[in-house]
Order: structure tokens, then C-alpha cells, then sequence
């Protein structure tokens, strides 16, 4: 299919979803910050315990794990209803709560995703132990140069770098579950790297294209907003941040529902075949055999 029959398609699908995309994203952000108070935060309340035994400690971190499994158990909700609206089925906001009633389909994926978050956090906690050991002058030079922050966004920056690296392979996994329920986790984490690689190009451009310019004016807008907050404010001032804040906010989550319903429409494509073969069955008669 051509790109732009490809975007035509696409603005169908989205012109039908992207409100029921827009408000879901909103439930999610409600849910996972409820998971984060109720177990992210009470694992760190348990870390902060001056006296913390070793059973605390390993709760503190199975609390953690859960918070960080039970994200992305929503988001393979998120993703099974996305790959519904692709295909044009039935599909409500409830589809959300999908892998919480097929467990047994979702939760291996959930499961894998959350390993390699908890790898990334061990990898990038090991880089801070290593650096703080091996060079102790560095944190506080840098910390002199760039703020006391420095060495913190640093971090941040590489965690999520490595974040990237290690889940964006598996952007397919939960529509290759969905799909092979019965197929072994591990495997379609493979598939799902070697469909990304073999894609990679295409795929990024296929989502940056598909936020069109409402990713654009979500940049445009944050720039502005960064630029106010810099500024020294009076009450007009205010009045124009906080309308630039607004329009910022309903770009970027505008553009996020786009990209968002762009993965699993960019999967459905792969799915199907290059090349369409048409095979004519004819009486034996009409070719002049007998």
C-alpha cells in the first residue's frame, strides 16, 4: 500500500478513536498513579526507615516489582484495545482492565516488560555505585559545573536511554500475544525485535509522521511555556502561560493518542502480505484439457 493510502487509512481509524484514545490516556495516568502511591510509594516510605530489616528491605522491593508489573498490565489493555480499533471491532474503555481478566494472556508479556525495567534500574544503580567508587571527585565536579542536580539528570538520561534500548525491541509484544496466546513470551519477544529491526526506519517514521503537526505545536508550545517560565512575570504575563500551558497539553496528548493508535496500526500492516497473489481456478474443459 502506498503512504499516502496508508495515511488516509490511518486518519480513518483515528478520526473514529481518537477521542475514546484521548479520554482513555487519562485513566491510565489516573490508575498507574494510583499503583505508584499505593505500591512504589510505600516501598520507598520503607527504604527511608532508618532501621530496615531484610525482610523489609525485600518487601520494599517485591512492593516495587508490583507497582511497575501492574503499569504495564494496563498498557497491555491499552494495547489490546488500540489493535480492537485497528481492526475495526468492538471496543470499549473497559479493555482497559483486559489483562486483569485474561491474565494468563497478558501478564507473561507484563512479566517480561517489567524484568527489563528492573534491569535497567539495577544496570543504571550499579553505574552510580561504579562511578562514585571508581572516581569521587567526579559527582561533586560535576555537581560545581552544571548544579547540584547535575549528576541526577544525569542518571535520568542514561536510565532512560537504556530504557529504550532494552523495551522499544518489544513495541510489538503485547499485539503478538493478543495474537498467539499460547505461543512461549520469550519467543515473541524475539519476533517482536525482528520485526522492529527489520522496520526500524519505516516505523519511526511512520509515528512521527503520524503526530503530524500536532507534535509540532506541542514542541512550538512547550518553547513558549520554557521561555515564560524564564521570564520575569507579571499578570499578563501569567494569563499568556497559562494559555500556551493549555495549548501545549492538548498537542501533546493529542499527538501521544496519535502515536499511540500508530504502533498497532503500523503492526496490523506488517501482518499482511507484500505481494497479493490472485489464482484463478478453471474448468479443466476451458483449457482445452480433458
Amino acid at each position: 500500500m502506498k503512504n499516502k493510502e496508508l495515511f488516509v487509512k490511518f486518519g480513518e481509524v483515528a478520526r473514529r478513536n481518537l477521542n475514546k484514545i484521548f479520554f482513555t490516556l487519562f485513566l491510565i495516568v489516573i490508575l498507574e498513579s494510583l499503583c505508584s502511591a499505593a505500591f512504589i510509594g510505600t516501598s520507598f516510605f520503607l527504604n527511608s526507615q532508618e532501621e530496615i530489616s531484610g525482610a523489609g528491605t525485600f518487601l520494599s522491593y517485591l512492593l516495587m516489582f508490583c507497582g511497575v508489573f501492574f503499569w504495564f498490565m494496563f498498557l497491555g489493555g491499552f494495547s489490546v484495545m488500540l489493535l480492537r480499533m485497528v481492526r475495526n471491532e468492538f471496543v470499549t474503555v473497559g479493555f482497559l482492565f483486559y489483562g486483569f481478566r485474561k491474565f494468563r494472556q497478558i501478564a507473561p508479556a507484563a512479566f517480561l516488560y517489567t524484568l527489563l525495567t528492573g534491569l535497567c534500574a539495577a544496570v543504571t544503580a550499579g553505574a552510580m555505585y561504579f562511578v562514585s567508587k571508581a572516581n569521587p571527585g567526579f559527582i561533586p565536579l560535576l555537581q560545581a559545573q552544571f548544579g547540584e542536580r547535575a549528576f541526577f539528570y544525569l542518571l535520568l538520561i542514561f536510565s532512560f536511554v537504556l530504557f529504550f534500548l532494552l523495551c522499544f525491541p518489544q513495541v510489538f509484544l503485547f499485539f503478538l500475544r493478543y495474537d498467539n496466546p499460547k505461543r512461549n513470551v520469550v519467543s515473541l519477544g524475539f519476533l517482536s525485535t525482528k520485526l522492529l529491526l527489520k522496520n526500524v526506519f519505516r516505523f519511526i517514521g511512520f509515528v512521527l509522521t503520524a503526530c503530524g503537526r500536532n507534535l509540532i505545536l506541542a514542541v512550538f508550545y512547550f518553547g513558549i511555556t520554557l521561555s515564560f517560565s524564564s521570564a520575569q512575570k507579571d499578570s499578563v504575563l501569567q494569563f499568556f502561560s497559562l494559555v500556551f500551558d493549555f495549548l501545549y497539553f492538548v498537542n501533546f496528548y493529542k499527538a501521544l493518542s496519535l502515536a499511540s493508535l500508530a504502533v498497532p496500526f503500523f503492526y496490523e500492516e506488517l501482518r499482511k502480505p507484500s505481494i497479493e497473489l490472485i489464482v484463478s481456478l478453471e474448468k479443466s474443459g476451458e483449457d482445452g484439457s480433458n
